[in-house]
């Protein structure tokens, strides 16, 4: 997650860092597959500022690695759903029986 101003400079210099550390770590960002999210920011600058990552663009809610993202406090509603599937779930293993791996696997796809 970078944060930043809406400044195009700003994005270069990001773009920068991005690039020292593909080579520092061999790894690289895949901007086809990223995502920014703008907030009080000029459509113009928004449209520069992809155009500079060459990637899309979302808006809130959004699902980050299988968890919604979204503006505000987190609801009591909101997690009685998710323990409510987890405990279906659960229904069918005893818990005692589950590895810590299984557990978060577990998790994962029901998320």
């Amino acid at each position: 997650m970078l944060i930043g101003k809406d400044s195009i400079k700003e994005e270069k210099m990001f773009m920068g860092i991005l690039v020292l550390y593909k080579k520092a770590s061999d790894q690289e960002v895949h901007f086809e597959e990223t995502n920014i999210f703008f907030f009080n920011t000029a459509l113009e600058s928004q449209i520069k500022i992809t155009h500079i990552f060459k990637c899309k663009t979302s808006e809130l809610p959004s699902i980050y690695l299988y968890m919604l993202l979204f503006v505000g406090q987190i609801k009591k509603a909101f997690w009685d759903n998710i323990i409510d599937k987890i405990k279906s779930k659960f229904s069918s293993w005893k818990e005692a029986m589950l590895s810590h791996a299984c557990k978060l696997q577990l998790i994962k796809t029901t998320l």
